[in-house]
């Protein structure tokens, strides 16, 4: 005997992108300048905003490298 019939609901999340989409928060091209002579050696700084969409995603934490 298998008992009592029983109605359940179950809702599966979309996976292709679970850890949401990793991007840059603008579509605009970027260019770093930086010296060619050695005698004119300086830092640079680029400040480049990465954005995960949707905020959370769907599982887990992530982690972006860059070298």
């Amino acid at each position: 005997e298998l008992g009592t019939n029983t109605t359940a609901t179950v809702t599966i999340l979309a996976s292709d992108d679970g850890h949401g989409v990793i991007s840059f928060n603008s579509s605009d091209h970027f260019l770093l300048r930086e010296p060619t002579s050695v005698s004119q050696l300086s830092d640079s700084v680029a400040k480049l905003f990465v954005v995960r969409n949707p905020e959370e995603g769907t599982f887990g934490t992530v982690s972006v490298q860059f070298t």
